[in-house]
């Protein structure tokens, strides 16, 4: 028998929040078994315990929740799996409870990693060091992210595609998505053939097995299939790479969930306006979606959790899509709520109604807390809003300039402003932070003095361990 034991969010977290813990038990017999199941918290047993019959190779999952007022310090949750009349299997996983006046514990508890950026202009000043990276260059990245307190990795992607949602772009379909799809995989992939031409042949195994060592979890792109692409034949590619992806790396214990690659907008409509007649149909589509991919995690791995980033504001203009969305989407980790709101549209109010949504759903509300400043071509230092140009018409362009590392000044005042958060996770770590001596050195000297900054402000906040 396999067990698999999660808990989420995985920690740091304050004594204000509510954990989710989850537990999966895979027979690995070619009979039915009866199968004794007890969770304990520090020794203590959580309920009865439950006993379940499971058929030869069955799968079986359950979700718990506790809310963290009262513990204090690290806590230990272990999952014991007994056989009648055979051996048992246990499993135990950690989680540090702060003491905290507010939901967050001001401090960034993860951090995306990509593993090359699909923009060279965005990525200018770190693609050229990631396109280097070896196995041990990526195991020296997680041991630099666990140092200072990012203990959850989310990887951007899988696989790169660059073309996006629309007919003038692509023409794959459900039916003939296998045939035309042109991606690159960033590991060995067994189902199509195109590779990311790096050095370390899978950076994927290399993070999950140092994330193992390092006591970290880790989060799956599924992605991408094509940038805002919902439709059917995305649907069926991710359920493909779903299914790869569980079979090459389900062994290991950092793996916590998925990441859906895809992003979304907050009002949910195509990304570009000559599409908005289709918002009925794509709106239908992202439902479908996440009911049908979320059914799929359930199938496959029930302790894994499903997360989506789509960006921050105008929420309300699709309020019955996000109430149908939500309750098949675990982790909703919103992106851009540091970006300047829509006039009149206070942030603590957009973040108050996703909170009761989420809350409603039974999903967590997470926050993409932007590092990264953009480099404007006519102003110094990093600036939180993307460069614009005014067109002939009056309209607005964005013109697309490197990422910078953001100022310490600026985390610190954020971090202290969105304290409402239950996990706050850093877009990105390479690039933006970057651990001094390592070999290689992606955003250089800026990304160097921002770790170095942030550790010294993290040791501030309160000895954790």
């Amino acid at each position: 028998m396999k067990l698999y034991l999660t808990i989420n969010p995985p920690g740091p977290v304050t004594d204000l929040i509510e954990l989710e813990v989850r537990w999966t038990v895979v027979s690995e017999s070619r009979a039915a078994e009866s199968v004794q199941v007890m969770l304990e918290l520090d020794g203590v047993a959580v309920g009865p315990g439950e006993r379940l019959i499971l058929a030869a190779g069955q799968v079986m999952g359950r979700s718990s929740r506790f809310k963290t007022h009262g513990l204090r310090g690290t806590r230990s949750f272990r999952l014991t799996a007994t056989i009648d009349g055979g051996a048992s299997e246990f499993l135990s996983r950690e989680v540090v409870v702060v003491p905290s006046k507010v939901r967050s514990t001001l401090a960034l508890g993860g951090a995306w990693v990509g593993l090359h950026h699909w923009s060279e202009t965005e990525g200018r000043y770190w693609n050229d060091e990631l396109a280097r990276f070896d196995e041990e260059d990526w195991r020296n990245c997680l041991r630099g992210m666990k140092a200072i307190g990012l203990n959850t990795v989310i990887i951007q992607e899988t696989w790169r595609n660059q073309v996006w949602y629309g007919h003038h772009y692509h023409q794959m379909t459900a039916e003939n998505y296998r045939e035309t799809y042109a991606g690159r995989a960033f590991y060995p992939s067994a189902i199509w053939p195109g590779r990311m031409n790096l050095p370390c042949n899978d950076p994927i195994e290399a993070i999950l097995d140092e994330a193992d060592r390092q006591h970290m979890q880790v989060f799956l792109g599924l992605g991408l299939y094509a940038h805002f692409d919902y439709t059917p034949g995305s649907l069926a590619w991710h359920l493909d790479v779903l299914r790869e992806l569980w079979s090459r790396y389900g062994q290991h214990r950092s793996l916590e969930g998925w990441y859906v690659s895809e992003e979304l907008k907050g009002w949910i409509k195509p990304h570009e306006q000559r599409y908005w007649h289709r918002t009925d149909g794509f709106r239908e589509e992202v439902i479908t979606f996440f009911e049908v991919l979320h059914g799929a995690v359930r199938d496959l791995a029930p302790h894994t959790l499903l997360m989506l980033a789509p960006d921050s504001y105008h929420h309300e203009e699709a309020t019955e899509v996000w109430q149908k969305v939500l309750p098949h989407c675990d982790i909703v980790c919103i992106q851009g709520y540091q970006r300047r709101p829509p006039e009149g549209v206070p942030v603590r109010d957009c973040i108050r109604r996703m909170q009761d949504w989420c809350d409603a759903a039974g999903s967590h509300h997470w926050m993409d807390f932007e590092i990264f400043g953009f480099e404007h071509p006519d102003k110094a230092g990093p600036q939180r809003e993307g460069s614009m140009r005014i067109l002939p018409d009056g309209s607005e362009e964005w013109i697309q300039t490197p990422l910078i590392p953001q100022t310490i000044e600026l985390v610190r005042q954020e971090l202290a402003e969105f304290n409402a958060f239950e996990f706050i996770c850093a877009y990105q770590y390479p690039g933006l932070l970057c651990a001094p001596g390592a070999r290689r050195l992606p955003g250089g000297r800026r990304a160097i003095e921002l770790y170095e900054q942030y550790l010294a402000y993290r040791n501030q906040l309160r000895s954790w361990e």
